[in-house]
């Protein structure tokens, strides 16, 4: 086990950053058995509340992208994390920017719960989940960290 993931030490910031990079970008999904309470809800903007199976799910199958997230801004508040976050990803054979704003609350040093918002018409639209022209979607430039 790599000590990095163990939910023993660090803040809830730094928890909340192991789970984007081990799960999103290095794809260890083990990651969120060890930071993730079983009775942990993703809130997402596609598919709705996912408990642990319905969000491993997602997990499986988001690992058949090339993706990769940024955590551009974090907040930290008690038992509560704010992350403004960015990805780069390729779909259908085209690059495509996302940005997204998340929540997440921890308990007893797991994520218990997590709440989403991203750009998902045009993540929709690439994926052929949502038609052409539903609703405007704007370019993103990946944003520059704060400095």
């Amino acid at each position: 086990m790599d000590p990095r993931d163990t939910n023993a030490a660090g803040t809830n910031a730094e928890r909340a950053r192991r789970i984007f990079d081990a799960i999103w970008n290095e794809r260890r999904p083990e990651v969120f058995d060890q930071l993730c309470a079983p009775d942990c809800l993703i809130h997402d903007p596609f598919r709705g509340t996912l408990d642990r199976t319905g969000f491993e799910l997602l997990l499986t199958t988001a690992s058949a992208l090339e993706m990769q997230l940024f955590v551009d801004e974090l907040v930290e508040a008690g038992d509560r994390i704010a992350l403004r976050w960015s990805g780069e990803c390729i779909v259908r054979g085209e690059p495509m920017l996302v940005t997204g704003l998340s929540l997440l609350r921890f308990r007893d040093g797991l994520l218990v719960e997590q709440w989403s918002a991203w750009d998902t018409p045009h993540f929709g639209e690439l994926l052929g989940l949502v038609p052409h022209g539903t609703e405007a979607v704007l370019p993103f430039d990946r944003p520059s960290p704060p400095a």
